[in-house]
């Protein structure tokens, strides 16, 4: 899809976001008849050369080892085994890694205090900026740079938004991901996702709001030229 090329090109440039997957075009043949052209598209996954951050083991249950690493994908359709609701705002994520062998002993999901924690500082107590210590703004704003410039929705359900939390780190969103449906529509003056997640409540923080009018002037140069 060249919705998720763009996307894709427009992620690389934010210099807050780690990883963003790569694709090609590819011109398909079988048999020597012409099938059409299709995307061949990195997964997200933990790996040194993707998402490289620690790789959960087996045991890796002390408190000194199950900050991370986790990677989460906070969905709608909520298809996963090992997934969680937050204890604030009812958000759904699921844990894409570790896997089941780490997550049966992963002391009844540290993974969710953690996030509920995050959700607890930003709506009870968000002008102390506290949710900072525990959240990484500067990957959330450029992963809300990405979904504005395409015009993306998902957020809004919310579909396909990764986060990932290395041990002993912060929360970071990303990577980017799903840019087929209803992206690159024109809606005027209207944010696509301004409520998405949490940055319905990220931008009641006046520290928030001023770090991404800091970032945007000094990123916005480095998007203008993508579609050229």
């Amino acid at each position: 899809s060249i919705r998720n090329d763009v996307a894709f090109e427009i992620a690389r440039r934010c210099p807050s976001l780690a990883w963003t997957p790569h694709g090609r075009f590819v011109n398909v043949v079988t048999n020597g008849r012409e099938k059409g052209m299709y995307y061949i598209c990195e997964q997200i996954r933990i790996d040194e050369n993707r998402v490289d951050i620690t790789e959960m083991e087996h045991g890796d249950n002390s408190e000194d080892k199950i900050s991370g690493g986790y990677l989460l994908e906070c969905d709608v359709y909520y298809d996963e085994p090992f997934k969680f609701y937050t204890s604030v705002m009812n958000m759904p994520f699921l844990v894409k890694q570790p896997g089941e062998e780490v997550m049966t002993q992963s002391k009844n999901y540290w993974i969710k205090k953690y996030c509920s924690e995050i959700e607890s500082r930003l709506y009870n107590n968000i002008g102390s900026g506290s949710y900072r210590e525990l959240l990484d703004a500067d990957s959330f704003i450029d992963f809300w740079f990405v979904q504005e410039l395409t015009n993306n929705g998902e957020p809004n359900h919310p579909k396909s938004c990764y986060m990932y939390k290395d041990r002993g780190e912060k929360l970071f969103a990303g990577p980017v991901w799903d840019f087929d449906w209803c992206t690159f529509t024109y809606k005027g003056e209207e944010f696509a996702c301004r409520d998405a997640i949490w940055y319905g409540c990220l931008f009641n923080d006046p520290w928030f709001r001023r770090r991404v009018k800091e970032k945007w002037s000094a990123e916005k140069e480095d998007f203008e030229d993508v579609a050229s």
